[in-house]
């Protein structure tokens, strides 16, 4: 299900404001049936490359793992998409029953939501592979927060950046502020 939500602080579900679906004694239970995962995405783009990263929590917020990896120049559009796209792509082999998927690209979330237009022929290709590949999903929710709170997959963004020359040679031995992540591809 992809489209509208109350939202509360933060950008994220209002308490009493998730999904209603019917329970199994015909009357309507008002939190979502299973826990969500929560999927955070984010992309930084230089002239040279761009750098993607995703992270997977549990509903309760903890961090199931982190992924980055490098891509080659694009737009700051088609990289928040690239990132959504290997974020669906990870998903595709066991995908869960309810996923939130986080953003601070209003574009990409607009654009998911329904609730724009997709003009650019280049967004046009990756908004349909998105689409194709959330068919998998029964129900996805797309939340767009500020940049502040989607600090985690930002970094991880960056990060990958790092791990290419000549970054990690210039700056060998000083770890980001961020800390290590789980996975690199």
């Amino acid at each position: 299900m992809m489209g509208r939500m109350a939202r509360g602080r933060g950008g994220l579900p209002a308490p009493g404001n998730e999904a209603v679906r019917p329970s199994s004694n015909g009357r309507t239970a008002g939190r979502p049936a299973h826990e969500p995962l929560v999927v955070q995405f984010d992309a930084s783009v230089t002239p040279q490359e761009v750098g993607l990263g995703v992270l997977l929590r549990r509903g309760d917020g903890a961090v199931l793992s982190i992924h980055q990896r490098r891509e080659k120049q694009m737009t700051c559009n088609e990289a928040e998409y690239a990132a959504l796209i290997w974020a669906l792509e990870l998903l595709a082999p066991f995908p869960p029953p309810v996923a939130w998927f986080i953003s601070d690209s209003e574009v990409v979330v607009g654009q998911m939501r329904g609730r724009c237009d997709v003009n650019s022929s280049a967004l046009r290709q990756q908004h349909r592979r998105a689409c194709q590949l959330l068919a998998g999903i029964p129900e996805a929710l797309f939340i767009h927060v500020p940049r502040e709170l989607n600090v985690l997959a930002d970094a991880a963004s960056r990060e990958a950046l790092w791990q290419a020359p000549p970054w990690r040679a210039a700056y060998r031995g000083a770890s980001p502020r961020w800390g290590p992540t789980c996975s690199t591809s």
